[in-house]
């Protein structure tokens, strides 16, 4: 029976209240912006040596939640912090052109585009119908959650609804290699289409469907041959403590009721499929 789960390796334990899931019986997405901010870090780290600003900006109105939460270092090489602020500005629509080092003006400037998007997304949505009572939610949290001394990864999860059936859930990061502030890809893997490397994946599968057979596993995926052409997630490879975190979003690789697909491989498992670039990040 396929169960609705958390990304063990990067689930909050006791700090952090995100549900990385699937989806309830509920119209709206799952994840509580709310509860999102409580923590800047959503774990313990071991090498916590990056100190981070904390930047939110909340508005709950008669039209719905509506959120810009993130963190950005403040220690560190400005290189690095360059590289991370400017990431957390794409993902967040990549539109700013302000300088990146105001960071709280960056964060008024998408909580505004935010606002500004959804109340004209209800005025028009009025006019069509006449409805004038809403629950929308569009909230974006960024955060820190895993450092070592050489690499800093981040996570970021998004929440939507505007009506219909259910909202949207996503979940994705990035990590950054601390001495140049580089984006780490899946390019820093070989032979990814291996029967070899399939294999990691589809075990890691497997384990969150808590199914055994490949028959079974084949059951829960929307289209297994493209599957097999297209095996690794949109998400990049997440790399914290113990090995790398492989993330599917909603309708990735299957329905939206199976949730983010996640597993985590741990390093000696791949360092045979490492280039250079990514055994230096975990010696």
């Amino acid at each position: 029976m396929m169960r609705t789960k958390m990304i063990q390796s990067i689930a909050v334990i006791g700090m952090l209240a995100i549900a990385i899931a699937g989806c309830k019986s509920t119209k709206k997405s799952d994840t509580t912006t709310e509860n999102v901010m409580v923590s800047a870090v959503s774990k313990p780290v071991d090498k916590d040596t990056i100190t981070i600003k904390n930047i939110r900006r909340v508005q709950r109105d008669s039209l719905g939640l509506f959120a810009v939460v993130f963190n950005v270092p403040t220690s560190g090489s400005d290189i690095m912090k360059n590289a991370i602020t400017e990431w957390i500005s794409e993902e967040l629509e990549g539109s700013y052109e302000g300088e990146l080092t105001d960071v709280e003006k960056m964060a008024d400037y998408y909580m505004d585009k935010v606002l500004k998007r959804n109340y004209e997304t209800a005025s028009e949505f009025k006019a069509e119908s006449g409805q004038d009572q809403f629950d929308y939610e569009d909230s974006t949290t960024i955060n820190k959650f895993y450092e070592s001394d050489a690499f800093i990864t981040y996570s970021y999860v998004s929440d939507g609804y505007t009506g219909g059936a259910h909202g949207y859930h996503i979940y994705k990061g990035q990590t950054f290699r601390k001495s140049d502030g580089r984006r780490i890809g899946w390019d820093v893997f070989q032979r990814t289409y291996s029967v070899e490397f399939m294999n990691l994946i589809r075990d890691g599968l497997k384990e969150y469907w808590e199914v055994k057979t490949d028959e079974e596993l084949d059951d829960m995926l929307m289209d297994k041959d493209n599957f097999s052409v297209r095996p690794l997630p949109d998400c990049p490879p997440l790399f914290e403590k113990k090995g790398v975190t492989f993330v599917y979003n909603q309708y990735e690789i299957a329905p939206y009721a199976a949730g983010l697909p996640s597993f985590t491989i741990p390093y000696e498992k791949l360092i045979p499929f490492m280039n250079a670039t990514a055994k230096k990040l975990i010696k």
